[in-house]
């Protein structure tokens, strides 16, 4: 279901952040300083909507944004109608426990060393079409840093 084709109509306004290095946004792909960069960016945004949007707010993300919303839905949940985190990587993301200890290493040394994270993205959707379009987005990548790697650890624990 193309959510903006199913919501617009039925009077939801929809606005779309992407988080930094993902997407459209600059910076490196796969690399944050800190994790408050995104807590910071994520609520900036919808203080933003929240101005000029009077349609009830929900918040949505998926992967990396599902835990972006999850963390700002438990420490902000004043103004929020509710919350979809759709596919976050939280649990067993098919991440190899050998990235997982690289990560920790070059997050004190060098952490802006990137690597696919081998992120296992059939988990994305049940439909293989959804599956077969996110591997053909040119936006989309698997790619992570040493810090983005330890810093979301560290959040989703």
């Amino acid at each position: 279901m193309n959510i903006v084709n199913h919501f617009v109509p039925r009077g939801y306004d929809i606005h779309a952040l992407d988080l930094r290095g993902n997407g459209r946004s600059p910076g490196q792909r796969g690399y944050i300083n800190s994790w408050i960069e995104i807590r910071n960016d994520v609520s900036a945004f919808l203080n933003l909507i929240k101005q000029q949007s009077y349609t009830p707010l929900f918040i949505l993300g998926h992967c990396l944004g599902g835990i972006a919303a999850l963390d700002y839905c438990t420490r902000h949940p004043k103004g929020l109608q509710g919350v979809i985190a759709s596919s976050p990587a939280i649990g067993k993301t098919g991440v190899p426990p050998v990235l997982w200890v690289l990560a920790r290493i070059f997050n004190r040394i060098w952490p802006r060393f990137s690597l696919d994270n081998r992120l296992d993205i059939s988990n994305f959707s049940r439909d293989p079409a959804v599956v077969k379009a996110f591997k053909n987005d040119p936006l989309f990548h698997t790619r992570g840093t040493a810090r983005l790697g330890m810093e979301v650890r560290h959040v989703v624990k």
